[in-house]
């Protein structure tokens, strides 16, 4: 018989958890840097939302699992405008040549919070109180978007603040071709499942036919989810835009980006180092940084 103690909270609990973290700013920010893959040099970064305190195996404080209860508990809007203004706080405080070269910064968005006004005003409120460096939305899919119309509204409203759009994960769920044209997007990501499988010729092939299809929409395209040199390299002989992934850099905190990104790129590129992580100047152990911030 499973315990009270460590029987998994409520629905509603959970998410009486995740509002207080939200209230009390406890929610944790980190940062993976995404990178061209023509030349390896850092190009931008996605901001990432981190249950607070050492890393939990509690999976109900795992990223994916508080996300989607913040979508099923109507949550959303107030996380994503928790995680953005938190971001563009810590980001203020950056070297000022390293966030002109660090733009985009990616924020994920649920399309729960797309259609939301309180979200939208709240946006507008953060983004026209600071200065900022350009935003791109990752629209996620986990959620559907209940009005299709009124979310076209609020990009187009949205990119008079300079935010652009972002499809995650695209063709995995809800991110479909049709949403491209409609939301005015200007990246497409793979997902890393995808990413994962493109050393089989069917996996390439797909991926081939993703990359494809951005090109001819206009859009540039990211690659999630890159762990090895060889996928790096397929990648490059697709065309592919820009990567991440652990092989890479793994999510870090607001500090370590900085000093990661000042260190290592563009080494990627150097002869004989495998990855920046892996080189002759690395500054923390892949596996450390994987179990700790990942």
């Amino acid at each position: 018989m499973t315990s009270v103690a460590n029987s998994e909270p409520s629905g509603q609990a959970q998410a009486g958890f995740l509002r207080d973290v939200i209230d009390t700013e406890g929610l944790a920010l980190v940062y993976q840097p995404k990178f061209s893959v023509a030349t390896g040099a850092a190009c931008g970064v996605e901001v990432l939302a981190r249950w607070p305190g050492p890393r939990s195996a509690k999976p109900w404080q795992q990223p994916d699992h508080f996300i989607r209860c913040a979508e099923q508990q109507g949550l959303a809007p107030k996380l994503d405008c928790h995680v953005l203004s938190k971001a563009l706080g810590q980001i203020s405080q950056w070297p000022a040549w390293l966030r002109l070269n660090l733009e985009p910064v990616s924020v994920n968005v649920s399309a729960s919070s797309v259609g939301n006004e309180g979200f939208l005003r709240s946006v507008k409120r953060i983004l026209s109180s600071t200065l900022h460096p350009r935003i791109m939305f990752e629209l996620t899919e986990t959620a559907p978007l209940d009005n299709t119309e009124q979310a076209i509204k609020a990009f187009k409203d949205l990119a008079r603040y300079g935010v652009e759009v972002s499809l995650d994960d695209f063709g995995q769920g809800h991110n479909q071709p049709s949403r491209m044209e409609l939301f005015r997007a200007r990246e497409l990501k793979i997902d890393k499942k995808d990413t994962a499988g493109i050393d089989s010729h069917a996996g390439r092939r797909h991926v081939q036919e993703l990359i494809g299809l951005a090109r001819k929409a206009g859009l540039s395209v990211t690659a999630e989810g890159v762990e090895c040199r060889e996928q790096w390299q397929l990648l490059q002989a697709l065309g592919c835009d820009y990567a991440q992934g652990f092989w890479l850099s793994p999510p870090l905190p607001s500090a370590a980006t900085v000093e990661f990104v000042q260190q290592h790129s563009p080494e990627i590129l150097k002869p004989g180092v495998s990855s920046p992580l892996h080189g002759p100047r690395q500054l923390w152990s892949g596996l450390a940084m994987r179990q700790h911030y990942g």
